[in-house]
């Protein structure tokens, strides 16, 4: 079972001395990190054949019909997006917050869903994945939201669990299923 992650400036920092992006990061478009590699805040539909081969090269070929939907420009907002490049200028990670309004009680908040964090696993950047989930944190830290919540995989949890992300609650997938008789009379 996956655990949904959230960071908040008011409930955690990062202490990570090695990189600082509390500095208006909305304005900053490349940080280069001692992973060797560069981030680059980018429009990821501009590199869709890049981060396409990226998810193949990570066991996720099926990720390229999903491309569009993901990153698609219908009315809300275009996901924000980073890239990490390899000291050769290659794209071999990726991570995205998608922007989202959340109500509790009568108190709005702007919330970043974080997605699409992925390395290739062929170069061996796994500092490059604490980088781009910084990335993902200074959303936050620089107001341009209040919350980023995700739901890692077991590979991520730990750089999110490192990064000071608070584990908020477990979760749990539903389904409602209209005419389930169908479904269930086989069992």
């Amino acid at each position: 079972s996956s655990s949904e992650f959230a960071y908040s400036m008011k409930t955690a920092m990062s202490s990570s001395p090695a990189v600082n992006l509390h500095n208006n990061i909305s304005e900053l478009r490349s940080v280069s990190f001692t992973s060797g590699g560069n981030i680059e805040r980018v429009d990821a539909r501009n590199f869709q054949t890049e981060i396409v081969a990226l998810f193949a090269a990570s066991g996720n070929p099926q990720f390229a019909s999903q491309f569009d939907w993901y990153y698609r420009d219908r009315g809300q907002e275009t996901p924000i997006s980073w890239i990490l490049r390899d000291r050769k200028g290659n794209v071999s990670g990726l991570c995205s917050v998608t922007l989202r309004s959340l109500r509790f009680g009568s108190t709005e908040v702007r919330a970043g869903i974080a997605g699409n964090l992925t390395m290739d696993p062929g170069r061996g950047m796994y500092l490059g994945a604490f980088s781009l989930v910084r990335a993902m944190k200074s959303l936050v830290d620089s107001n341009e939201i209040d919350v980023l919540i995700g739901v890692p995989n077991q590979l991520a949890q730990p750089v999110f669990s490192r990064l000071n992300f608070k584990v908020i609650d477990s979760w749990t997938t539903q389904v409602q299923v209209r005419k389930s008789w169908d479904l269930l009379k086989f069992h």
